[in-house]
This record gives structure tokens, C-alpha cells and sequence, in this order.
């Protein structure tokens, strides 16, 4: 039911753009963030009425996402995060969905899934 549905997601599939052709379809405000920065701007337009599914890649060599969770927090978006269930980012989170419990590869795989599902269930229960 929220008006705005943002993806924060540091690698591209297609399934996302599938998914926002959708949500545009029935009028919901919709943006994908690949970047920090991108991200950190993004958060900027959101508000109680938002969700947001967010994967963070939590490597050593990658950026610290603290201030895109805290900037969120703060809008009251709601936050959806998913990837690796021991998350320093978990105490954000509204809902986590698909928690790592398998290879990358294979979660990449489950997540592709998710969001496919997601999507044509939508597009079903209001565009249909």
C-alpha cells in the first residue's frame, strides 16, 4: 500500500526494472539505487509512506552504508532488508526477507525469484 517503492540493490538485474514497470503501471513513485551517494540523495525524497528493499554487500573492502540506514530511519521509510542474516545492519530493518543461508550465487538466484514472484503477484492482484 505505500506510495513509494525504492530499491537499494549495489548490483543491476532486470527483475527489479520488471518489477517498476508495475508498480509505475498503478501509479506508485519507484527509483533503483546502485551507488551510496545515489542512494544517500534518493533517501532524501522518501517518507513514512515508502518502502525500500535494500541488500547491502558487506565486505571489508566495501563502503559503510550506516548513514543510507540512518538517513532512512529518520525519513520513517520502511525498510526491507535482505542478504546476509548476520547484517550489521539488522537492528534497521523493519522486515528482513531472504536471509543468506546459502552460497552467493544461490541467493543471487533466490533473490531473482523473490522479486519475479513479487512482481507478477502484483501485477496480478492490480493490474490484472
Amino acid at each position: 500500500q505505500a506510495k513509494k517503492i525504492h530499491f537499494y540493490i549495489p548490483f543491476r538485474l532486470s527483475f527489479i526494472y520488471s518489477f517498476q514497470q508495475n508498480l509505475w503501471k498503478t501509479g506508485k513513485d519507484t527509483a533503483y539505487c546502485c551507488l551510496v551517494p545515489d542512494m544517500l540523495n534518493d533517501a532524501d525524497t522518501l517518507d513514512e509512506d515508502s518502502i525500500v528493499i535494500i541488500s547491502p554487500i558487506e565486505f571489508a573492502e566495501t563502503i559503510d552504508m550506516t548513514d543510507v540506514f540512518e538517513k532512512l530511519k529518520k525519513t520513517g521509510a520502511v525498510i526491507w532488508l535482505t542478504g546476509n542474516r548476520a547484517s550489521q545492519y539488522t537492528n534497521y530493518a523493519d522486515r528482513t526477507v531472504l536471509s543468506n543461508s546459502t552460497d552467493p550465487a544461490g541467493w543471487i538466484l533466490a533473490f531473482e525469484c523473490f522479486l519475479l514472484t513479487l512482481s507478477e503477484q502484483y501485477r496480478e492482484y492490480y493490474i490484472d
